[in-house]
């Protein structure tokens, strides 16, 4: 136990009205010392002082293992049944517990995207919808670092709608990938 820093603490107590003590913890040992006696009570006040001692690097650690790559199941996502058909890659909407296609051109779809459908699903089945994280499909064909729209009927876009609403869904990080992150949608007028 050599290796343990050992703080010395001091304390005052007052045991009763007329006594003012001293503690403190040196090599392990209590110890204990009257400092006065009062003559008559004290009015006493009370400060709380922060002992906590600076932090100290004792020894620098090494660098621990690289940690398991992640996998498509770690991107965020969720699901929800379809109120129709829902075709891959489209921006959706979340209404009523359903999921169907957002349109920049229905201002009511503006702050009810939810992300992009990661497959193709039937009227009233599952659909998983991605609401952040990378996307990869070979065969889009986007301008890599220029942001991702939603656009009329769901689809993915990279020019900027003109009436309705523009809502960012992510931006392009490469021809095939973009990395998802809604924005706040701006309302056209």
């Amino acid at each position: 136990m050599d290796d343990i820093l050992l703080i010395p603490q001091t304390e005052l107590l007052i045991t009763d009205d007329l006594v003012l003590e001293q503690i403190e913890v040196k090599d392990r040992e209590l110890l204990i010392e009257t400092v006065f006696e009062l003559l008559e009570p004290a009015v006493v006040s009370y400060e709380l002082l922060d002992l906590t001692p600076d932090a100290l690097v004792l020894e620098v650690g090494i660098q621990g293992p690289p940690g398991a790559n992640g996998s498509s199941a770690d991107v965020p996502h969720v699901t929800f049944p379809t109120a129709s058909f829902i075709d891959s890659n489209r921006a959706v909407r979340l209404t009523t517990g359903l999921v169907s296609y957002a349109t920049s051109s229905a201002l009511p779809d503006a702050n009810l995207v939810l992300g992009v459908t990661r497959s193709a699903a039937a009227s009233g089945a599952p659909v998983q919808v991605q609401t952040g994280g990378l996307m990869e499909n070979p065969g889009w064909a986007w301008v890599a670092d220029q942001p991702i729209f939603c656009g009329i009927g769901g689809a993915l876009t990279q020019s900027a709608p003109a009436a309705g609403f523009r809502l960012v869904l992510g931006i392009a990080l490469s021809a095939t990938q973009i990395h998802i992150g809604l924005r706040t949608p701006i309302v056209l007028t």
